[in-house]
């Protein structure tokens, strides 16, 4: 219950910034990140890899109970940077009304794609908790949020993204909330969508720009050479 609230926080602050929440531009975007090669091939290499760190779960989870992964600050860190990570990728992208609509609809995707594995998988938790842990929503979620900063300023910008997102999967398996095949496969998730959702805001460059060279040729021209 208490993450439901958190996201509909998050989904009340998407409204409040004015962002466009759109179900078409939601479908075209998971539509593309299924069946783009690239993200079809990170998808493949997430459920092989996601195999793999299967055979350790275990090892991993009693090597965390004997000695911690993380200290107890970097892991509070993790795992808030899961839930706020949005709101850092949004905060770079104000002055961006296009960008931020971009964003916002791959988040919303990314909640859902998530929860709808989450609710057919039915993995316990190794803390028992609940039947919620592959794959790792905090981990697709900050994962997401670098992988959008890399599509949109570059990959200098998104590499403390990146390594804040593998904290955040570092921390989700100290606190015994996730596998280790849980958040491989949310990293997957994560930067699929995020390469999935390239194609909207390529979509709404292409509409801003013939609109705007249709209401001024002359003051547009200099873009065209």
């Amino acid at each position: 219950m208490i993450k439901i609230i958190k996201w509909l926080m998050i989904l009340n602050i998407v409204r409040l910034h004015g962002q466009i929440l759109s179900f078409n531009n939601i479908e075209n975007g998971l539509s593309n990140t299924l069946n783009s090669k690239n993200t079809q091939a990170i998808l493949t290499s997430g459920l092989a890899l996601t195999f793999f760190a299967s055979k350790y779960d275990n090892t991993i989870r009693t090597n965390n109970e004997n000695k911690s992964l993380l200290p107890s600050r970097l892991s509070q860190v993790g795992d808030f940077w899961g839930i706020l990570s949005p709101l850092a990728v949004w905060a770079i992208m104000l002055k961006s009304n296009m960008n931020k609509d971009y964003v916002s609809n791959a988040f919303v995707a990314n909640i859902m794609s998530t929860y709808a594995i989450k609710s057919l998988s039915q993995r316990q938790r190794p803390d028992g908790s609940n039947n919620y842990s592959f794959p790792s929503g905090h981990t697709s979620n900050s994962f997401l949020a670098a992988e959008l900063i890399n599509q949109i300023e570059g990959i200098p910008l998104s590499v403390p993204f990146y390594l804040l997102s593998i904290n955040t999967a570092l921390s989700r398996i100290k606190d015994k909330k996730h596998f280790l095949s849980d958040v491989v496969f949310g990293a997957a998730i994560g930067i699929s969508i995020g390469k999935g959702f390239k194609i909207l805001r390529k979509e709404k460059t292409d509409h801003r720009l013939k609109d705007e060279l249709e209401k001024d040729f002359y003051i547009h021209f200099r873009w065209l050479i």
